[in-house]
């Protein structure tokens, strides 16, 4: 069963889409932003980079962790120093 790395990969990527489509959704009214990124990440971790889901979950937590700076960096109460 070499390939069944593979194929636990490609279906990680789909959950993996959907989620970020999701996240994109509630956070920007639009997840196809978030979601092209999560496709391009995962195609990228499996066809070009070693190290299989592992890589694959490392890169989709480093684009989870990009969008949480984002938000918090682009947050207009958190800029004029107003609390929650």
């Amino acid at each position: 069963m070499p390939y069944l790395e593979f194929y636990v990969s490609l279906l990680l990527a789909v959950v993996l889409a959907r989620v970020f489509y999701r996240i994109g959704e509630q956070e920007y009214g639009n997840g196809w932003i978030p979601c092209l990124m999560s496709v391009a990440i995962s195609m990228a971790s499996i066809t070009l980079l070693p190290g299989g889901i592992r890589t694959l979950a490392l890169l989709h937590a480093l684009l989870f962790l990009a969008l949480w700076a984002y938000n918090y960096a682009t947050d207009r109460d958190h800029a004029d120093g107003e609390g929650g």
